[in-house]
């Protein structure tokens, strides 16, 4: 089966949207404000769009007042917009069979003139679980800029991530009775979520609760985030290896109701157990592992494969020499991008390039 939790890009679970009756759930208030306040955001974001309202009042301002809607609320509308990060990408990790186990690899030759790195990410993990390394940390210093997926450096891009989960077709109306039936009764029943609450809300921004609400801990690290905090503290140059247009073309094909019904059978019937597996192999960096888990998804067609992996992996292997050509570059993507026959690692070496693995614990 596919855990979703571990595809979207938070481009697997960034985004932590409000919605209107959610002023009674303090595990939702509980577990937004720790990841805020984990990654820093109250400060990066609010600083920019809420002028420095601390993260326990902005709590206290909205859910203490009922029937607050994204129409009728500047707040509100400010607060969604500035959590919404990235969209939840569709490849955290779906990878390949790679003997040697690593998540940072080394990029030299091919008239390089100084190295540059891939790391594979996991774009949410508990706190307990978070993973970052000296040798990370030296990696990230020693060069000279940081991209990621999408560069959320640029305040631009993340006005258009924001503006891209907001849906102009209710879900009552974009699905049909029997499914939006289907989808309210697992949500009550699951998450104890009320469908009324995502009327306005796509497909992605519904997963992507789905998602927070399924994780067994209220301290969140967001790899990507914690990078890209790092890299402005350091003044790195920033940069993205795909726009947000593209991501979200991409999302929405391979993104559906199926798939959200999907996801809330999975949670039912196995609870916290897939996202503890998964994160034991991301840990282990047991790349193998994790493929041979994630194969048994039954979502997994090939032309979504090709759609979240295949065809980004090429469009990026493609732009990497031009960015590293004159620099050494910290690229850092979701895990899955790293393996397989059409993976970065292996499309870099037929490149040319020397692609080694880099021992991090």
């Amino acid at each position: 089966m596919l855990n979703w939790k571990f595809i979207f890009y938070p481009v697997s679970a960034f985004i932590f949207p409000f919605f209107d009756n959610l002023a009674n759930d303090s595990t939702v208030k509980t577990k937004l404000c720790s990841v805020l306040k984990n990654n820093h955001l109250h400060t990066f974001f609010f600083d920019h769009s809420l002028q420095k309202i601390k993260c326990t009042q902005i709590f206290c301002n909205i859910f203490n007042k009922p029937r607050l809607t994204l129409q009728r609320n500047s707040i509100m509308r400010k607060l969604v917009k500035s959590i919404a990060l990235s969209v939840l990408t569709l490849s955290s990790f779906i990878t390949t069979a790679q003997t040697d186990k690593s998540l940072l690899w080394e990029i030299s030759g091919k008239g390089l003139e100084k190295p540059s790195y891939v790391f594979g990410t996991i774009h949410m993990i508990c706190q307990d679980d978070y993973l970052m390394t000296e040798t990370i940390q030296n990696t990230l210093k020693n060069v000279d800029s940081y991209y990621a997926e999408i560069n959320f450096g640029d305040q631009q891009n993340i006005a258009i991530m924001q503006k891209s989960m907001m849906s102009e077709i209710p879900l009552s109306e974009r699905l049909e009775p029997a499914k939006y039936n289907e989808l309210k009764s697992l949500l009550k029943e699951v998450v104890d979520l009320d469908i009324t609450q995502f009327e306005y809300f796509t497909d992605a921004a519904i997963v992507s609760m789905i998602t927070f609400k399924s994780f067994p801990c209220t301290d969140f690290k967001m790899y990507e985030m914690e990078l890209l905090q790092a890299a402005m503290l350091q003044q790195k140059k920033l940069g993205g290896l795909e726009t947000v247009e593209q991501q979200m073309e991409i999302l929405s094909k391979s993104l559906g109701q199926d798939a959200i019904i999907e996801m809330l059978h999975d949670l039912k019937k196995e609870g916290f157990e897939n996202t503890k597996k998964m994160v034991e192999l991301y840990k282990s960096e047991n790349v193998q592992g994790l493929y041979d888990y994630m194969k048994t998804s039954s979502y997994m067609t090939d032309e979504v494969y090709n759609e979240m992996l295949t065809k980004r992996n090429h469009n990026w292997v493609n732009e990497m020499p031009e960015i590293m050509q004159n620099q050494s570059v910290f690229f850092a993507v979701g895990a899955a991008h790293l393996g397989g026959n059409n993976g970065i690692l292996k499309l870099l070496k037929d490149n040319g390039y020397t692609v080694k693995p880099v021992k991090i614990q």
